[in-house]
C-alpha cells in the first residue's frame, strides 16, 4: 500500500513537472517568435530605407 502511494505521488509530481516545463517552452518559443517578428520588421524597414 506504501509503496503504491509513493509511485502515485511520484507520477503525479512528474507529470506536474512536464505540464511545467512544456508551457515554459511554449512561453519561450512565443516570446522568440514575438522578437522575431519584431527584429524582422526592423531590418525591413532598414533595408527599405538602405
Amino acid at each position: 500500500m506504501k509503496k503504491d502511494q509513493v509511485k502515485e505521488n511520484v507520477s503525479l509530481g512528474l507529470v506536474t513537472y512536464r505540464k511545467i516545463v512544456v508551457s515554459l517552452l511554449f512561453a519561450r518559443v512565443d516570446l522568440g517568435l514575438f522578437v522575431w517578428k519584431d527584429y524582422a520588421l526592423v531590418k525591413g524597414k532598414l533595408m527599405f530605407f538602405i
